[in-house]
């Protein structure tokens, strides 16, 4: 007799889908496929399809801010979790957050969750700085850019190949300067 599946089960199915074969791909009758089950366990667990997008956005959530921004608070404050962050920003694989990404432009309810997701990102990013002694400006500034180039490299991963592990080191530094741009 095979295990019966959990909503977990579910779920990591749905992300790794969402991952490899886009938000076209998050029908039951795929899903059931890829899991060999039949439909009743997809609906034992979820009482429709959206239930089922709500549940696989808020696992998203949990996965890939939740828990990472979780993990960057045991660092200590300053250059050690900047760096931490950074190295995060770089070495992690993107194409989950690719995809939730180009699901956001046709789902109302997922664009909300991304917009939900990137202040959380955000605010974070923002506060690390602001502990740093900048400015609120400046602070938000390099978490700005920062988010930028989260986002922009899980359309473009490619530009960053080459970078490690050098790129924490020197992106901190350029993040955390005391540059004043000259006036005129």
């Amino acid at each position: 007799m095979s295990r019966k599946l959990t909503r977990a089960d579910w779920l990591n199915h749905g992300l790794m889908v969402l991952e490899t074969a886009g938000h076209e791909a998050l029908k039951a009758g795929i899903l059931v496929k890829g899991l060999k089950v039949s439909r009743g366990s997809f609906y034992w667990h979820f009482k429709d399809l959206n239930d089922f997008y709500m549940a696989l956005v808020a696992e998203w959530k949990q996965q890939n801010t939740e828990a990472v921004i979780a993990d960057l608070k045991r660092i200590p404050t300053g250059n050690a979790q900047i760096e931490a962050v950074l190295t995060h920003c770089l070495e992690t694989e993107l194409p989950r957050e690719a995809a939730m990404r180009r699901w956001s432009r046709i789902n109302n309810s997922v664009a909300e969750a991304v917009q939900a997701v990137d202040e959380i990102r955000f605010t974070f990013l923002f506060d690390i700085f602001k502990e740093q002694g900048l400015s609120a400006f400046d602070a938000r500034a390099r978490a700005t850019l920062l988010m930028w180039a989260y986002i922009g490299r899980s359309f473009a991963g490619s530009f960053a190949e080459g970078l490690m592990p050098d790129a924490p080191l020197s992106l901190r530094t350029m993040l955390l300067s005391e540059s004043k741009i000259a006036s005129k």
